[in-house]
């Protein structure tokens, strides 16, 4: 997770932004948890969506099954990558992932839109295995849930009710152990409930966005002016429109 972190942060430098909004679906949850542990300077908010603050075998599919199996199958993975791509990679790039994820609830099966699985899919395809394999054991081993009671930015939580991967559960504990966190919780939505529900994820963001940071930018230092103030230029305005006119 550090290294994604990392990653993170030199992309930020690069752009020059000192500080941003950081949104993050499934792994990318424990990364923009883990940024906030060691920049917490650089964070303006946070935004998790299908995703937990760690250890996320204990709860796939509800189960703790796959805690006590997946470092022995991501090492033989990681073993024999070569040959597991030669394998998988023209699978992926086919349409039958789609219908096998549907199958087994992975994503919803109507909702989820079949033209992005599928891309979605093929970008898997280009990805190198061996470190594939790798990032899901730092994953499995990773927890950011110790930093979860010291969040002290503006946090939306976004979830699906039907997620297998990520139980509504846990982004309701994150609700409640994160200090004035909010939380959007999509009906019928899986772990993809991002492209399921799009409309209404994308409303409830700018909602968010809207009633925490309407007037500043985040990554942008606020300039005084050098305008006479409204209320010196006229006098018997509202306040609200002094603040608009000063602004």
């Amino acid at each position: 997770m550090i290294s994604h972190c990392q990653d993170v942060k030199s992309l930020m430098d690069a752009l020059d932004v000192p500080q941003a909004i950081l949104v993050g679906h499934s792994m990318g949850v424990q990364v923009i948890l883990e940024f906030y542990k060691n920049y917490p300077d650089r964070v303006a908010g946070l935004i998790p969506v299908c995703g937990t603050y760690g250890h996320p075998f204990r709860t796939f599919y509800g189960k703790d099954w796959m805690e006590k199996f997946y470092p022995l199958l991501l090492r033989n993975g990681e073993r024999h990558a070569k040959g597991i791509e030669n394998v998988f990679k023209p699978l992926l790039q086919t349409r039958l992932p789609v219908p096998i994820a549907r199958l087994i609830g992975a994503i919803h099966w109507y909702r989820c839109p079949t033209e992005i699985m599928i891309d979605y899919f093929q970008h898997i395809s280009t990805m190198d295995f061996e470190f594939g394999c790798r990032s899901l054991m730092a994953m499995g081993e990773h927890s950011a849930e110790d930093i979860l009671g010291a969040i002290a930015v503006p946090t939306l939580i976004i979830a699906g009710d039907k997620d297998l991967f990520t139980p509504v559960w846990i982004a309701e504990k994150m609700w409640r152990s994160i200090p004035g966190a909010e939380l959007l919780i999509i009906p019928n939505g899986t772990h993809t409930a991002l492209v399921e529900a799009p409309a209404l994820m994308n409303l409830r963001i700018e909602t968010f966005l809207r009633d925490h940071f309407q007037h500043r930018r985040p990554g942008v230092r606020e300039r005084r002016s050098t305008a006479p103030s409204a209320r010196t230029a006229r006098k018997g305005i509202s306040t609200k429109a002094e603040q608009s006119l000063s602004s």
